[in-house]
């Protein structure tokens, strides 16, 4: 499915560090609260 997206793979090879942090800190702080917060870090939701 991932690879099925043509721009999203080509942007992962061209992106650079900075992208991604912007990209997905939302999602990122996200688990690491709910990690800190003691529920784990759902990276089982992750994988669909």
């Amino acid at each position: 499915q991932f690879c099925s997206s043509g721009s999203l793979l080509q942007r992962t090879t061209g992106a650079s560090a900075f992208e991604f942090n912007r990209d997905f800190r939302n999602i990122l702080s996200g688990i690491m609260d709910d990690f800190n917060k003691g529920k784990g870090d759902q990276l089982s939701t992750m994988q669909n």
